[in-house]
Formats: C-alpha cells, structure tokens, sequence
C-alpha cells in the first residue's frame, strides 16, 4: 500500500512497519516510541480526523486510521496504525475556503461602497473613498492571482536556490524600496536549498508587511537563522504594533468563519508558500516588541 503501515506494542513501541513508513520517518522509527512521534497517543489519535507531524519531507498532514489487535480472547495485544497523506488535500481546501471568503465578503463589501459613492462622485469628498476602494479591490484580485500562480506551478517548472541567497536578495531590494527601514541578517552557516520563488513570496510579505504596518520613523526587522534537527529556522522579528491576536488565531487554527478572519490574503499566501516548502509558519511575540514569524524548514 502507498500509506504508511506500522504496527504498535502494547508498550507503544513498533512492531512492524512498511516501506511507506519507513519512507516518511527513516530511523526514527527504531528510536523511540510511534506515538513520541506523532504527538498523540493511541485513544487520542483515534478520535482526530486530521493531525501533523514532521516527517524526512517536511511537515505533513494525515488522516490517521487506528485498528486494535485482538488475540483469541479477545485481549488487546497491539495496535495498527494507517496514515493517509491528506496534505495537498488540506492545503486546497483552505485556499478555497479562503479565495470564496474574500470573493464573497470583502470584494462584495467594497462594491457596495463604490456604489453608494458612485451617486455622488461629484462631490470631490467622495472621490477618495471610491479611489481607495478601487485600489484595495485590485490588491485583492493581484495577490489572489500572484498565488494560485505559485502555488499551482508543477514541480518541474521550480528552480531552487540557497536560503541564504534568496533572503539576502529579498531584503536588497525592500531596503532600496523602504530606505527608512533597518532590516539586518544573520544567516551563517545555513545552506539549505529550497524553492526560490515561493521562498521569496513568503519573505518579502513577511519583511514588508512589518515595514509598511510600522508606524515608526525608522522600522526595524531582523531576520535570524539556526540550523534545527529537522533543517532550519527562520525567525523575521519586528518592532511594530503586532499582528492582530484574531489574526493570528485564524492562520494558527488553519481556518476562516464569518466572524473570525484575516484581513488580508497575505498571511494565508504565505503560510501557503512555507506549506509547500514543506515547513511551518507560526506567529509569537518579538523580543523587539513587534510580532515574530517563525518558519520551519525541512532539510531537504
């Protein structure tokens, strides 16, 4: 079978895996318990629908199957677990979700403030409004095609490039954008290689959004490298106002309701991108005072 396949003692350590799972956690496997590696034990795993791990490809997503072993007298002796790989599946289902949220409420919004504007655009009071409604709807409509366009690229069609080498070039250019931003780096030793231009989207919307929401004289941004177990982390820390903590909820939840939401498709694109690359995104506080985004990425 292409799902991976193993096969649990009673004490939680493997009895038998197949070639898919060996695949996806490599040694691991032999080291230390199945569940340490999943984040849940077996009753809890059995009640979730979806769950995440890190696996030798980077973050991933399944949907995980848990049968008991029963002897003859109906004793448990051990447990099958089947992992089905619904990562790709995941990762459209919030884009969906996302692009018909916003096509529904914010764009549907913006339409009905040109249109009640519309029928006073000779009062030049009105004009701004209808202008910057206009602008926020073409942002909108470019970010949305800017990711489907790479995200949905095929995998031969990806160039890579060294981490190192796609952040540096990326905040190059934001500093001759932004000249009143100070934005220093410090990513020694990192050679990791990785898709150059999802890795691009991601950063620059990370670094410019902490730019341009910054009310500051001179905004500050840092971004930090260590090398993880599983690969690398990147930190981009700030000194502005910080993400709104509703905002943060939603990308931490992978989720959007009515009444919870983003304000804009530039987080959700990004953690798109850091999916695709295989990693994570997650938001905390910076020690600048600001928001820190931290990206996991995969060795490979």
């Amino acid at each position: 079978m292409n799902e991976a396949i193993v096969t649990i003692e009673q004490n939680g350590m493997l009895a038998r895996a197949n070639s898919a799972a060996v695949d996806l956690f490599g040694e691991a496997l032999d080291n230390e318990p199945f569940v340490d590696i999943l984040g849940h034990d077996l009753p809890g795993l059995a009640e979730r629908e979806v769950i995440e791990c890190w696996t030798l490809s980077g973050r991933k997503q399944f949907d995980p199957r848990v049968t008991e072993l029963v002897n003859n007298h109906d004793e448990v002796f051990g447990h099958t677990v089947i992992l089905i790989d619904i990562t790709n599946r995941e990762i459209r289902r919030q884009r969906i979700e996302v692009l018909n949220r916003i096509l529904r409420h914010n764009i549907r919004n913006s339409l009905d403030v040109i249109n009640a504007h519309a029928e006073l655009v000779t009062d030049e009071n009105h004009s701004g409004p209808i202008l910057d409604t206009t602008a926020r709807l073409d942002r909108l409509s470019t970010d949305a095609q800017r990711i489907e366009s790479l995200l949905g690229r095929p995998r031969d069609e990806r160039s890579t490039s060294d981490l190192a080498t796609v952040v540096t070039s990326v905040t190059a250019d934001l500093t001759e954008d932004h000249p009143d931003a100070s934005v220093s780096v410090k990513l020694s030793g990192l050679t990791v290689s990785v898709d150059t231009e999802l890795c691009r989207f991601a950063i620059r919307e990370i670094v410019e959004n902490a730019i341009i929401h910054n009310e500051g004289a001179e905004p500050r941004v840092t971004i930090r490298g260590t090398e993880t177990e599983a690969g690398v982390r990147l930190v981009v820390a700030d000194d502005g106002p910080g993400i709104p903590e509703h905002e943060k909820v939603v990308i931490e939840r992978r989720s959007e309701s009515q009444h919870s939401h983003a304000s804009s498709l530039g987080l959700w694109g990004t953690n798109w991108a850091v999916q695709e690359l295989g990693g994570e995104l997650s938001l905390r506080d910076s020690d600048l005072g600001g928001t820190a985004a931290v990206i996991e990425l995969p060795a490979a």
